[in-house]
């Protein structure tokens, strides 16, 4: 039924969301928020398609940061696309999300993961461990909040690396000034502390790499 008509599992008030909905569509789980999907299994062709293009043999191993949950489709995709089991550190700024992605799709993945309810700024300006992969998918519907695009949370974000880990972050680009400031973001900032790094068109996105030569060419 799912692929002649969305089937509605669950709809519920987040804490900071006012609409959340976990939806089968074409019979993959689907998290809506407000007017933005949060993440839609193999389906979130953003991150698909930067892990299509990475090239895994150059990580230094497991230890994972994924910084925005939703309800778990970055290590579904990981495990059961790509067949990675990474160790998670998960970070969650809504305990009602965290809570839909343990019942409706963490539970079946075999990979560790730790999921801890927390804002993702404090977390990373608190936390003292390193990690070999760190993957940033922090939005408020549509958005990017604020505090995200600063320098001083880059610097952080470099703080919680190792020199051979590989960091990806999700930008929109779904319009002009989107996609230009996505564009003045990657240029003014995200260069400034990674000054290598590559970026991956996604058509509505920009995936930011924070080492172009984790990206096979």
């Amino acid at each position: 039924m799912s692929f002649i008509k969305d089937q509605t599992l669950e709809a519920t008030e987040g804490e900071h969301a006012d609409y959340l909905a976990v939806i089968l569509r074409q019979g993959k789980l689907l998290l809506q928020a407000n007017s933005a999907i949060y993440s839609w299994e193999d389906n979130y062709y953003n991150f698909r398609t930067a892990f299509e293009q990475l090239d895994w043999d150059k990580l230094n191993g497991e230890e994972t940061l994924l910084l925005g949950l939703g309800l778990g489709s970055v290590p579904q995709m990981i495990e059961e696309l790509f067949g990675y089991r990474l160790q998670y550190t998960a970070v969650e700024y809504d305990a009602v999300i965290a809570e839909l992605a343990e019942e409706y799709l963490l539970h079946r993945l075999r990979s560790p993961i730790e999921t801890i309810v927390a804002d993702a700024e404090a977390f990373v300006a608190q936390d003292s461990r390193t990690y070999d992969f760190i993957l940033v998918d922090l939005f408020v519907d549509d958005e990017v909040p604020a505090q995200f695009d600063s320098l001083a949370f880059l610097e952080a974000l470099e703080d919680r690396m190792d020199g051979g880990s590989c960091l990806i972050t999700n930008r929109l680009a779904y319009n002009l000034h989107d996609r230009e400031a996505s564009e003045v973001y990657f240029e003014e900032v995200f260069k400034k502390v990674f000054p290598n790094a590559g970026l991956i068109d996604v058509q509505s996105n920009l995936m930011l790499f924070s080492d172009k030569r984790f990206i096979v060419q």
